[in-house]
């Protein structure tokens, strides 16, 4: 094996690592409300072509070619968007059932998508704006719904209509044509991108919006299964190129050796 050929597993090993992480990330969020998993894809490097096909080399009449591979690495990481199960939760916990995003706002007005809908305030006639709390940091829905503390529960219909005692609002989702094309900020949040398309707004249960369950939390979507599959083909090709490197390099340090000595 030559250096070129250490090169390679060197692409192996880097590409591995990388699965492994997206797979580890996964399985370490498997309890997170309203989680969703990564894929990992990957892609052949681009080739070196000391004699093109086709073309005659004087060592074969049918001109097949030379062609060595340069390694694998990641084309991409998209997140998978299948729905989660729907779980019991508290009141004013709502899950979306189907497609689409809420729409929340920071304190300083930078828009986000998320799935996560432990909204609060929560509590028989709670009063304020229906917000979440992330690592200390406050969401606002959008558009606002600011609940008046009437002395009873709030409840949120499929439909999407919030009351609490005499008092109602709607809740609007957000989708777009290609959420794979999301940029993942942590916490749960998405930000359009040029590869997400433009947003779309809709109530829940018109046609391409999911529908609303209240008193429930969507759950992580990773299956445990698969992604220990992943996990032990991603250890075992890590491995394997981690050896082939290995060897490369004793072959490297013989021939570096038999030199040496001529």
């Amino acid at each position: 094996m030559s250096i070129g050929g250490m090169n390679v597993a060197a692409t192996g090993l880097t590409a591995y690592s990388q699965q492994l992480a997206v797979v580890g990330n996964n399985l370490a969020n498997i309890n997170t409300s309203a989680f969703k998993e990564n894929d990992i894809r990957f892609q052949d490097m681009l080739y070196a072509t000391p004699t093109a096909p086709g073309k005659q080399n004087g060592l074969t009449s049918t001109g097949l070619g030379v062609q060595f591979g340069y390694g694998v690495g990641v084309a991409s990481n998209p997140t998978l968007f299948k729905q989660g199960p729907l779980n019991p939760g508290q009141e004013l916990d709502i899950a979306i059932n189907g497609e689409g995003f809420f729409q929340v706002v920071d304190s300083n007005g930078n828009a986000f998508l998320t799935r996560l809908g432990s909204f609060q305030p929560k509590g028989i006639g709670s009063s304020g704006p229906m917000n979440l709390q992330i690592a200390g940091d406050t969401y606002t829905l959008e558009p606002p719904i600011d609940l008046p503390g009437e002395n009873a529960a709030t409840t949120v219909s499929p439909m999407g209509v919030v009351q609490q005692g005499t008092f109602s609002a709607q809740i609007q989702l957000v989708r777009v044509s290609n959420p794979d094309g999301l940029a993942q900020v942590g916490n749960l949040l998405f930000k359009e991108t040029p590869a997400s398309g433009a947003q779309l707004t809709g109530t829940p249960g018109n046609e391409g919006f999911g529908t609303i369950a209240d008193n429930t939390l969507e759950g992580s979507n990773v299956d445990i299964t698969s992604s220990f599959i992943d996990l032990i083909g991603a250890s075992q090709n890590f491995s394997v190129n981690s050896q082939a490197f290995v060897t490369g390099n004793e072959e490297v340090l013989r021939a570096i050796a038999l030199a040496q000595q001529a």
